[in-house]
């Protein structure tokens, strides 16, 4: 995955595809009532349950057609992934979007038989390989559950469709955008953070609490750049 500010916003401008973070702001369990609430709203075709976690996480962010619901509805699958489980490898083709609906996940390099975690995800937030879609070539990144993991997905080529005939999707994206580029800048700094305490204390501050809580230490050391021993010390001081 690519942390250039500048070749983000070339990947956003030129192709309208995204990795996104953004707040948790209601839980499962809302989302939950909601969707019993509403199942029957979408008119001329209601979208299925199935779906709906994801509309509605786009729908906190504005408001959207009918048509576009509709569209969501057909489009989006699920699937889960146990704990462990890679579900995008290194060297395949990756063309998915994934919203992860519960669970914790990864991204990781593999260089010189060593993991380096790359990205850190939590519910509600998006995943995609940008280096696959965008080139036309295999990943160069893992995408790995780090517990039982449930997802929405959308293919890339209907998420393209979406940005050519659904207005808002375009608003949409410029409005999640100011949010991904900012969690984008966190990681770069971070990583150029020379002292170990000041970088785990820059994640402490910037980064979602849930990740200390729910990521084991050795992938949030290898994603701060230093030794799981210095990591497990850092964090009891």
């Amino acid at each position: 995955m690519d942390f250039s500010l500048i070749d983000g916003l070339i990947i956003f401008f030129r192709k309208n595809q995204f990795r996104l973070n953004f707040e948790k702001k209601i839980s499962l369990n809302t989302f939950e009532k909601i969707i019993t609430m509403t199942t029957d709203t979408f008119e001329p075709q209601a979208p299925s349950t199935r779906s709906l976690f994801s509309i509605l996480a786009l729908t906190e962010v504005m408001p959207l057609s009918k048509g576009l619901k509709t569209f969501l509805s057909q489009k989006i699958q699920q699937v889960n992934f146990k704990r462990g489980e890679i579900f995008c490898h290194e060297g395949e083709m990756c063309h998915r979007l994934y919203i992860l609906k519960k669970g914790v996940a990864r991204g990781f390099l593999t260089l010189e038989q060593t993991e380096i975690t790359t990205w850190l995800c939590l519910e509600k937030e998006f995943i995609i390989c940008f280096n696959s879609y965008l080139k036309n070539i295999p990943s160069k990144e893992n995408f790995q559950a780090l517990e039982d993991c449930h997802f929405d997905y959308i293919e890339l080529e209907d998420l393209t469709h979406c940005f050519n005939h659904f207005p808002e999707m375009q608003v949409l994206y410029r409005s999640l955008l100011e949010k991904y580029f900012l969690a984008s800048y966190d990681r770069e700094i971070i990583l150029r953070i020379p002292n170990a305490s000041d970088r785990f204390n820059y994640f402490k501050q910037n980064f979602k609490r849930g990740l200390i809580d729910k990521v084991p230490a050795k992938y949030l050391a290898s994603f701060l750049g230093m030794r799981p021993e210095t990591f497990c010390r850092i964090s009891k001081e």
